[in-house]
């Protein structure tokens, strides 16, 4: 048997046990501690990252964001159910459903640039033991530090947002309520902003341009050549100012006033160009009327002296070749070179008078007409003209049209050139269909419609638009003035005159007339 200890052998060993048992006991102190202190800085950290969640939301409201932080802070504190936040900020109060003011508190000032704009404030609703500096945990009140100093952070980001969203609406405002097109390009080319005159220029919906280069919308004859205003403003040219013609989106082409300036950033770097564009294509037009205007007004008074000094001689020609063909014994040859001779006189007559009323139109006769009567008059007129011509008229006339105000035999004028103009265009014989019909045209109310349409070889598109220009012609014996008096004589008749014609598919001139006179209308 070895040997009993002694009893303060075992006296000695009773105290070691007990240092070391308040060793462990210690040791499992610090141990809880650590776990409540960690446990602490898990529920701050969670607090921290749901503010940040909370900020990453799409169109949430600063109000909102203010009212989610009060209501995440009680649940980072060691004692939630008996914590209650508030945020005061320029008058206005964010707070949880138990707030109440109390003598234990914590409040931290919420600092944008430099100046008070409020606070943070954490309230316990019961007293508890001070801890380090009070009621609240060292870490407590860094976290308060952390969320008040987030929210200088937040305001000051949600007043540039704001400073942003105004400025971007003063642009957009200023940018649409401008006349001209206008855009911004950047240095690649890409279109950033254009406003609403320019999409109407360019015939595009927003949507249509959003990733586009700029010679994809609104292109002109010269994109990606060094002439390019853009191309000029990246080379360093401070302004460049030039008339070009550019293309719409259904390929029609406008007269445009283009200026391009750089568009700089604070810096003074240049961050894109600014591209103004007018549409001159008015003006154009304007500045081609007057022009038009001023030398048909000089060829109109050289037409006018030149028909009266033509007009008198012929009339006596006419009488002589009378009186030879009722006096003289002809033969058959001669007989028909006098009728060769006579209607060429016809047709220098025929000529003198185009001259006469295109530079004198006669005064319209009003009166009670029924169009179709004139239609009538019309090819009764041409009846052997029209057979020579080898040409087959037809009337469709579903019934006789209501009676307008009207210049019968200006109307009747009217439709033998367009008559003579469908015969000389099917060039050896074909069909001239006449419709007539009874119409409502939107904003215009009730209308007649004469059409005449041929089966020739139709209008080339080249020659369309000035077809009804005064000498425009592509006969070589043409003055080119019949179609303009039948434009002008349904014009002055409150109408208008137009043409639908495809090529090797025949052409149609339609006459619109209103019911009632005065009605100024524009040909279309």
């Amino acid at each position: 048997m070895g040997k009993r200890p002694t009893y303060e052998e075992l006296e000695q060993r009773v105290r070691e046990l007990e240092k070391e048992s308040l060793k462990i006991s210690q040791v499992e102190e610090g141990l809880e501690k650590k776990t409540r202190d960690l446990g602490e800085r898990v529920k701050e950290l969670n607090c921290l990252l749901s503010i940040s969640e909370l900020l990453e939301k799409r169109r949430i409201s600063l109000e909102e964001i203010l009212h989610g932080i009060t209501h995440l802070i009680p649940p980072s504190f060691q004692h939630p159910e008996l914590t209650c936040a508030r945020i005061i900020l320029e008058g206005q109060e964010f707070s949880t459903d138990n707030f109440s003011e109390t003598s234990w508190k914590l409040t931290r000032d919420i600092v944008v640039h430099g100046e008070r704009m409020g606070f943070v404030e954490v309230s316990l609703l019961e007293e508890k033991p001070e801890i380090d500096e009070g009621p609240f945990l060292k870490e407590e009140r860094n976290l308060i530090n952390a969320v008040a100093a987030r929210l200088g952070k937040i305001i000051e980001r949600n007043r540039a947002e704001e400073a942003i969203k105004h400025a971007s609406a003063e642009l957009n405002q200023i940018l649409n309520s401008a006349a001209d097109g206008m855009r911004l390009v950047d240095q690649g080319f890409n279109v950033l902003r254009m406003n609403e005159t320019f999409l109407t220029l360019s015939g595009m919906k927003r949507d249509e341009t959003h990733g586009k280069k700029c010679y994809e919308v609104l292109k002109n004859s010269l994109c990606h050549t060094p002439n390019c205003p853009l191309t000029r403003i990246l080379c360093g040219e401070e302004r460049v100012e030039c008339e070009v013609e550019k293309e719409r989106n259904n390929g029609t082409r406008i007269s445009c006033l283009v200026t391009a300036t750089p568009f700089r950033g604070p810096d003074g770097d240049l961050i894109g160009i600014v591209e103004d564009i007018k549409d001159i294509s008015q003006i154009k037009q304007a500045e081609r009327a007057i022009r038009e205007s001023e030398k048909l007004a000089v060829v109109g008074r050289l037409a006018a002296g030149a028909a009266h000094s033509i007009r008198n001689p012929l009339t006596s020609v006419k009488m002589r070749l009378f009186s030879l063909a009722r006096s003289l014994e002809l033969s058959k040859t001669q007989k028909e070179d006098l009728d060769v001779i006579s209607e060429e006189i016809r047709h220098i007559d025929s000529i003198v008078q185009n001259f006469l009323e295109f530079s004198r139109p006669p005064k319209l006769k009003m009166q009670k007409i029924n169009p179709s009567d004139v239609v009538d008059s019309a090819i009764q007129l041409l009846r052997d003209r029209l057979k020579a011509y080898g040409t087959e008229v037809k009337v469709s006339r579903p019934r006789r049209m209501p009676e307008i105000l009207g210049d019968k035999e200006q109307l009747k004028e009217l439709l033998v050139n367009l008559l003579v103009n469908a015969c000389e265009a099917m060039n050896g014989g074909g069909e001239i269909v006449i419709s007539e019909q009874e119409e409502s045209v939107e904003s215009w109310g009730r209308v007649v419609a004469i059409r005449v349409n041929d089966n020739g070889p139709g209008v080339p598109e080249e020659v369309r638009e000035r077809l009804f220009d005064p000498f425009f012609t592509t006969k070589e014996e043409g003055t080119g003035l019949g179609l303009s008096i039948a434009a002008r004589i349904a014009k002055e008749h409150g109408g208008l005159l137009n043409l639908v014609s495809e090529e090797d598919k025949g052409a149609t001139f339609a006459v619109i007339l209103p019911y009632k006179g005065g009605i100024n209308w524009e040909r279309s």
